[in-house]
């Protein structure tokens, strides 16, 4: 969401581009996996650590992920957070990408706007809901957290949520909290129930089908999974387990949970 001006109010995510995007949607054409090169560098670079979060925060039992499977997700996201909608209709203007990203870190610290902080693209609000280790709907959860205790206030969610090392724990937390939500409603865990999860707070399959700009937000991210995937398969890392996947993002057998 660029950065506007006007009355300062916190902002749900994508108050403006959820509508938009779920209108030009169909007219859209496919989607195109760009990944900005400093950005896969990094991921690349972190992906041991990301793999290590993974572990911490996957439930096999539930998800029937493998942990690298998990973190296969946690990547897509990554990816597909960093290149919305806009930047896939408009290729010109992602120069201009991490300047809009900057301004609403920016507007975040010095006006207490509630805007979306990347890598993982989390609302500082959402990150407070992290912290207190609760989910809507549910209630109180236990969320394996490994992040620095300093007091809870809104500067010091922006602050994790625009350190990489932190925002990848936050993000690993979220999904977390996403299965305890689909473990209360009910609901089998796929990749797209994590993807929904993070982008829309929403799990249930009927919800997922009525929201435009979400299905949208899936068919962006297929081209993702798949780089992701082969990220690990780069590295030959569990790659007998990804070989397993199938089209759905759940693994052919199913292994014992040891959270």
């Amino acid at each position: 969401m660029l950065l506007t001006f006007g009355p300062l109010r916190p902002l749900q995510a994508s108050d403006l581009t959820t509508t938009v995007s779920a209108r030009v949607a169909p007219y859209m054409k496919r989607p195109s996996g760009y990944i900005r090169p400093e950005f896969r560098s990094a991921v690349t670079r972190d992906r041991h650590a990301i793999l290590a979060i993974a572990k911490r925060h996957n439930i096999r039992s539930v998800t029937n992920m493998s942990d690298a499977q998990f973190a296969t997700v946690m990547i897509a996201i990554l990816y597909n957070e960093h290149n919305g909608w806009l930047e896939d209709a408009l290729p010109v203007i992602r120069p201009l990408t991490p300047v809009y990203q900057h301004a609403q870190a920016l507007s975040n610290a010095w006006f207490g706007t509630n805007y979306s902080v990347w890598p993982s693209n989390l609302r500082p609000s959402v990150v407070r809901e992290i912290m207190s280790q609760t989910v809507p709907q549910v209630g109180d959860v236990a969320l394996p957290l490994e992040l620095p205790m300093t007091g809870d206030t809104p500067q010091r969610a922006q602050t994790l949520a625009n350190t990489p090392d932190n925002a990848y724990e936050l993000l690993g937390a979220n999904l977390r909290r996403g299965i305890y939500r689909a473990q209360h409603e009910g609901v089998v865990v796929t990749w797209q129930t994590l993807l929904s999860w993070h982008n829309a707070g929403i799990v249930d399959p009927s919800g997922i089908a009525r929201n435009a700009s979400l299905q949208h937000y899936l068919t962006r991210a297929v081209p993702y999974v798949a780089q992701a995937q082969a990220l690990f398969r780069s590295v030959d890392m569990c790659h007998s387990d990804l070989d397993n996947t199938l089209p759905n993002g759940q693994a052919r057998t199913k292994r014992p949970d040891t959270q």
